[in-house]
């Protein structure tokens, strides 16, 4: 890696530049050659999901546990923590994914992060309570086979089980 003037002529005698320097200090020179380190990325992946994925209406996207890697040319891997989100403002019933995008070392990436957004009470996932939704709780008291979001979505109280007092707030929901 080294830098150029408009001219073409090489300066710092060759030797290599920082590019935060040259970027702040001398706007019309230009790096040349690799990328940092004398690597480049190869490729940019999603090595894991967020750790929640399962959201409650009006709840906030967030992307804490999601591991975004830059796999360098080297063999070497670098984690992006800098990145863009499609969503920062509360979930709406509807809403399936959510991108995370940016651009590391020259190289753009793109991920649709999966999501599932429910309405609390809403046992059927039409998007609104009824009595149906109070009457289909009522049938799963104590079942203990529920899980994701099937289960947050009629276990209101969020003790980890179905209860009458899951069924109390089901039919206090109704119409709102």
């Amino acid at each position: 890696m080294y830098a150029e003037n408009a001219d073409g002529d090489r300066v710092n005698d060759g030797y290599p530049v920082l590019r935060v320097w040259a970027l702040a200090h001398a706007p019309d020179i230009t790096i040349v050659g690799e990328g940092a380190q004398g690597r480049q990325v190869r490729e940019i992946v999603k090595q894991s999901d967020p750790t929640q994925l399962i959201y409650a209406k009006g709840e906030i996207f967030s992307a804490a546990g999601i591991a975004i890697i830059a796999k360098y040319d080297d063999d070497s891997e670098e984690t992006v923590t800098v990145y863009n989100l499609s969503k920062t403002t509360a979930l709406a019933f509807g809403d399936t994914s959510v991108t995370v995008s940016g651009t590391y070392e020259g190289e753009d990436f793109s991920f649709a992060i999966p999501i599932d957004v429910y309405v609390l009470g809403d046992t059927d996932g039409s998007g609104t309570v009824t009595v149906s939704d109070a009457r289909n709780a009522i049938s799963l008291i104590g079942n203990r086979t529920l899980s994701g979001a099937e289960l947050a979505r009629v276990d209101v109280d969020g003790s980890g089980t179905i209860t009458i007092s899951d069924i109390r707030a089901i039919i206090n929901l109704i119409g709102h």
